[in-house]
């Protein structure tokens, strides 16, 4: 298993590390990324937790960023953010935002 740094003293630096490796939970499932890849899109929630001062805070004791969200949707996001490609699975993404959100 990856040993992830330590967020809060991470963001304590003054310069940004861009290969430091990310731990996050979502809904369950642990995603393993590093700050450049979160930091893709500057105004994105997942920036924001690469900041001095960021919005979510992670598990003091693992450093792991909890996120509770459909980590089956987020995994598209995180394919996005890794390649700058829209997964082929673009039909099932679609069907899958809508049945979470209710929308017939």
């Amino acid at each position: 298993m990856v040993t992830f740094v330590f967020i809060i003293e991470y963001l304590n630096k003054k310069n940004f590390d861009l290969d430091t490796e990310i731990g996050l939970t979502v809904g369950g499932k642990i995603f393993e990324t590093t700050v450049d890849v979160l930091i893709r899109d500057p105004y994105s929630i997942l920036a924001a937790c690469c900041r001095r001062n960021p919005i979510i805070l992670p598990d003091p004791n693992t450093g792991i960023i909890y996120i509770n969200r459909d980590w089956w949707l987020f995994r598209h996001i995180l394919a996005f953010l890794r390649s700058n490609v829209l997964p082929n699975e673009l039909e099932a993404l679609i069907e899958s935002v809508l049945k979470h959100h209710s929308i017939d």
